[in-house]
């Protein structure tokens, strides 16, 4: 008759520790492989085309990417954009609006098209003003700041649609060698519908944080899911030796 070997308990106690130390490594992998694509995220947003972004600090459910409003002649209100600096230099930049061009539509990307900066400006290039403060800025690499501007309609606009845009200008720091100056142009799409009765036109805030806060909570975070995680394993191992032993 044969007897079965009992573990010893210095062995078995070597195979917990054995499965924690792999489950913690396995933790810690994880991590790195997060963490890498965070940074990869951020050095291919630093060298994407243009380099500065623009968006609406609320979005709307109906066209989420451009600024929406429905008022009727005499209102005022107050918006918000947010511009970030995707580049690795810093860029110096001017924040305004223009007047979409006669005759073109924000639906119809191929004809779609803005009044130059310089020209005589009707709707919404001169309806929205931001405020001085904000009108130009210098951004370091990474940083995101508000644009704060108004929306005043004329008491004698007729009803309708009127179209146009906020625009972000700068000029590519890559250009200091060249004889001539490329001037860049990045906005987003205005659409004021002016009516007797507006419609209520509800708004989400979004919230952009700098990728360096960003990373700091996930880490705290992370670091309390992996402090757990180990606590778990380790009561569990704890239970599974104490019921062997006994």
């Amino acid at each position: 008759m044969s007897s079965k070997k009992t573990p010893s308990f210095s062995s078995r106690q070597k195979k917990i520790k054995d499965k924690l130390i792999k489950t913690v490594a396995v933790l810690i992998l994880l991590e790195v492989i997060i963490i890498a694509g965070f940074g990869y995220y951020k050095s291919t947003t630093k060298t994407t085309s243009g380099g500065i972004g623009l968006m609406p600090a609320e979005i709307n459910s109906e066209y989420p990417n451009w600024f929406l409003y429905d008022l009727k002649p005499g209102d005022q209100v107050n918006g918000k954009a947010v511009v970030s600096n995707n580049s690795a230099n810093d860029a110096h930049v001017e924040l305004f609006a223009l007047d979409a061009k006669e005759g073109t539509s924000p639906f119809e990307n191929s004809t779609f098209g803005f009044v130059a900066r310089s020209m005589t400006h009707t709707g919404i290039g001169t309806w929205v003003q931001v405020i001085e403060e904000d009108s130009a800025m210098t951004l370091d690499s990474g940083e995101n700041r508000d644009v704060n501007f108004t929306l005043t309609i004329p008491e004698d606009t007729a009803y309708g649609e009127y179209y146009g845009g906020l625009m972000a200008e700068y000029v590519p720091s890559n250009q200091e060698d060249t004889s001539i100056v490329s001037v860049i142009q990045t906005g987003v799409r205005f659409i004021l519908r002016v009516s007797e009765e507006p419609k209520y036109i509800a708004m989400t805030p979004v919230t952009q944080k700098p990728f360096r806060e960003r990373l700091i909570e996930y880490l705290f975070a992370s670091a309390f899911i992996t402090i757990g995680a180990i606590l778990l394993v380790s009561l569990l191992q704890f239970k599974e030796l104490k019921t062997k032993t006994k």
